[in-house]
């Protein structure tokens, strides 16, 4: 008796399987995931994991800090690709393409978040209250046109090179610093300022690394950034610079701040996995995933100073 018909029948079984695998689990796997970059929820994780190193090298006990970085981060940063979706079809269609199938929704979600950011500020007193609002008012400096009136041929701050990436860079440091002191009702020492200084270099250049592929379609709207205005070697060499200070900075001036050598140790080794990332900057094919792997540098801190 021939066993090929049973063999075809198998194999028949196993190719319906594989099937149903691809068409149910990996491929609502892969929705999924294009739901938690495209909503901004990536980013939203990535900065509560920021708010959390931020109390780590503070000394603080986890606080309601991390739940307002949240939101405040989910809301400006959801806003933003609303109000970005014209510029940014050609450099992330699939975003935009989602941003727009979903906007109603999305924005009432931002708002829902950014209010509920701000009750829990009030909560946290005058201070927390400022520091909750910063982000939002500086994204509101930042994106929308308020300068044409006063001047000429600049109407936002992201029109202006260096100045746009500072302007994010310092609004996200202070949050994320300062937030979790003024929760704690603690003072600001010397050392606060250290671990700002810290933030403001990793926030600079988590914020111009993902500029790479938005520079073409940067240039045509008049955003200057490094890439679009100066190329990919040397926005490459001026973050490797960048790092190269940061890490020196970590190796001594900060490394007297921590009762543990293996938190400077996790820096340093957080600024290297930076220095290789940025060294793919003109140099991989895959332009569109140098931001993500950029930002992995919190994560990997994260997994270094748990585990």
């Amino acid at each position: 008796m021939s066993k090929e018909p049973t063999t075809e029948v198998v194999q028949g079984w196993i190719d319906g399987a594989v099937d149903v695998l691809h068409r149910t689990v990996l491929a609502r796997a892969v929705r999924a995931w294009d739901v938690f970059v495209y909503s901004s929820l990536y980013i939203t994780s990535i900065a509560v994991i920021e708010g959390w190193l931020a109390t780590e090298l503070l000394g603080l006990e986890p606080n309601a800090a991390l739940a307002i970085i949240g939101l405040i981060t989910f809301s400006v940063y959801m806003n933003d690709r609303i109000a970005d979706a014209d510029t940014d079809r050609v450099s992330n269609p699939a975003q935009v393409a989602f941003v727009r199938r979903h906007q109603g929704g999305l924005f009432a979600l931002a708002a829902g978040a950014y209010g509920l950011a701000v009750m829990l500020g009030v909560l946290g007193g005058p201070a927390a209250l400022v520091l909750t609002l910063l982000p939002g008012v500086f994204w509101v400096c930042y994106a929308l046109d308020y300068f044409s009136a006063v001047t000429d041929g600049v109407s936002r701050l992201k029109d202006i090179v260096v100045v746009n990436t500072v302007v994010v860079a310092v609004a996200w440091a202070m949050t994320v610093t300062f937030l979790p002191i003024a929760l704690a009702s603690q003072p600001v020492s010397a050392e606060v300022w250290a671990v700002f200084a810290f933030f403001l270099s990793r926030d600079f250049v988590h914020t111009e690394v993902p500029n790479v592929p938005d520079r073409f379609s940067d240039a045509r709207i008049g955003v200057d950034t490094l890439p679009s205005r100066y190329g990919l070697v040397t926005t490459r060499r001026a973050l490797y610079v960048l790092n190269l200070a940061t890490l020196a900075f970590v190796a001594t001036a900060m490394s007297d701040l921590f009762a543990s050598r293996a938190t400077t140790v996790a820096l340093v080794g957080g600024l290297c996995y930076s220095l290789l990332a940025v060294g793919l900057i003109g140099r991989w094919s895959r332009e569109d995933r140098l931001g993500t792997l950029s930002e992995l540098e919190y994560p990997l801190l994260f997994l270094i100073l748990v585990i």
